[in-house]
């Protein structure tokens, strides 16, 4: 687990937002900052709405669609997919305040940046999932964002308050159906700083956002964890829960810590649950089919959801969705909820 979040991050680390163009990654980088100084922007369209229905798609952990399996919005619903999940990085310093970048790029031109993405995954058709993680804008790529010291880790939700309304004025601009304001926040700062200051990230949203707000626990995440210190996660009055399973191996034990996540939200009045992230970030087995049956089967996902992760094409033996048994399989899901 710890390996894999750790590719994770370095993933986010290697490609902002929205980054276009060549295949080296400094390269999109460079050339996506150039765009965003040169005043690049995106209109919303007349008339963009909110679509009904449960989610099945592909997550995007770099949050961009270059370098994943699907290069665009539309290749994602031209191949039966109802559904993308898209990472906002949300980038600290040092100090544990937060910046827009990794070159100095404005707030604006990251917001920016975040509407554009947004736009072409809505004008595609797709139900869309947005969700902040923390990245910290100073660090050696590969390095896991949790490992900031505890007195940064302590700022950065409270840092992040004062975003999250601009952030959800714009994922309400563009009728964005999902928002979680940090997913895993709890991986992030610690799941005692989770607990100080998660309702006031729903609050800070829903001042501007009239979609669902869900939360992502760390589900799977290693101790302490609210599940190993038995403390209850505060879901601050969301909406929906995602449950994150970075893995294809349905572990007995593993399923428990996941019910108490999923119990713990239905006593704070949670009904919606949701398969939010499922599938490791490198190739996977046979055995990978029948545990995805297993995960729907037991949190309804035929019913509610499920969104598989698609990792970057430029990581090591990479586990991809588009032209696999994942995409059929998300594909009949979709069909079947139609």
């Amino acid at each position: 687990m710890r390996k894999t979040i750790a590719l994770l991050a370095a993933v986010a680390l290697a490609a902002p937002l929205a980054a276009c163009g060549s295949d080296d990654p400094q390269a999109q980088i460079e050339q996506q900052t150039s765009q965003s100084q040169q005043g690049s922007s995106c209109e919303t369209p007349v008339g963009l709405g909110r679509i009904d229905g449960a989610p099945f798609g592909v997550l995007l952990p770099s949050g961009r669609f270059e370098g994943q399996s699907y290069p665009s919005a539309q290749v994602i619903a031209d191949a039966g997919l109802n559904a993308v999940s898209i990472g906002i990085p949300i980038y600290y310093n040092s100090a544990g305040e937060l910046v827009f970048g990794r070159r100095d790029e404005t707030k604006e031109q990251w917001l920016e940046q975040v509407r554009c993405t947004m736009l072409e995954a809505k004008q595609a058709g797709l139900i869309t999932l947005a969700w902040g993680q923390f990245v910290d804008a100073e660090a050696q790529r590969g390095q896991e964002p949790m490992d900031a010291p505890a007195d940064v880790q302590a700022k950065l939700g409270p840092a992040s308050l004062e975003l999250i309304p601009d952030l959800a004025q714009v994922l309400e601009e563009t009728q964005v159906e999902y928002f979680a304001p940090v997913s895993e926040l709890d991986k992030f700062v610690g799941y005692e700083n989770h607990n100080a200051v998660f309702a006031d990230m729903v609050d800070a949203a829903r001042t501007n956002f009239t979609g669902k707000i869900y939360a992502q626990p760390n589900t799977l995440g290693r101790p302490p964890s609210f599940d190993s210190e038995n403390v209850p996660p505060d879901f601050g009055g969301a909406d929906a829960m995602s449950i994150a399973w970075i893995s294809f191996d349905c572990r007995e034990d593993d399923m428990a810590r996941a019910q108490w996540y999923v119990d713990q939200a239905k006593a704070q009045g949670v009904e919606e649950i949701f398969i939010g992230e499922i599938g490791g970030v490198t190739g996977g087995s046979p055995n990978d089919a029948a545990c995805l049956d297993t995960l729907i089967a037991k949190w309804d996902g035929a019913t509610n959801g499920v969104i598989a992760l698609d990792a970057p094409s430029d990581m090591p033996n990479a586990a991809q969705v588009a032209g696999t048994w994942r995409e059929e399989k998300l594909r009949g899901l979709a069909n079947g909820s139609q």
